[in-house]
């Protein structure tokens, strides 16, 4: 099932999470179930908030226990709060486009396809992809 998972990072700057970004390089090397990651911070850029879609809360865990926190560990980034809620609706707009990377890409999914498999998975269907297989 879908999850939304949202982190509060209070006290990870700006500085930190680019430094993060880099050194685990999730935009190249796409963690497993990733579906859309998100960052903001306050004004100050000095807390930072993170709103992510994942494909289970097993892929999360995953990619938190095993790329994410040993780095953050070792650059001494305070782990952020989290709270984890079953997806139950996700829409993309147009706009979305310019800040996309490549998850569409990877299987050349059109924003409906996208969304019929997110759809398929809160509801926990099989899905067809356009390789034929069942995921």
């Amino acid at each position: 099932m879908a999850i939304l998972a949202i982190f509060t990072g209070n006290g990870v700057t700006k500085q930190m999470y680019d430094q993060l970004r880099k050194e685990v390089d999730w935009e190249h090397k796409h963690p497993t179930g990733v579906i859309l990651h998100s960052a903001g911070f306050d004004d100050a850029g000095k807390n930072l908030r993170v709103a992510d879609i994942w494909e289970s809360e097993q892929d999360l865990n995953s990619f938190v226990n095993s790329r994410l926190k040993p780095v953050m560990e070792r650059l001494n980034i305070p782990m952020p709060k989290g709270e984890i809620y079953p997806v139950h609706n996700v829409n993309a707009y147009a706009g979305v486009d310019i800040y996309k990377t490549s998850i569409t890409k990877k299987e050349n999914l059109s924003q409906n396809e996208l969304s019929d498999r997110l759809k398929a998975q809160s509801e926990n269907k099989p899905v067809e992809k356009k390789d034929g297989k069942i995921g």
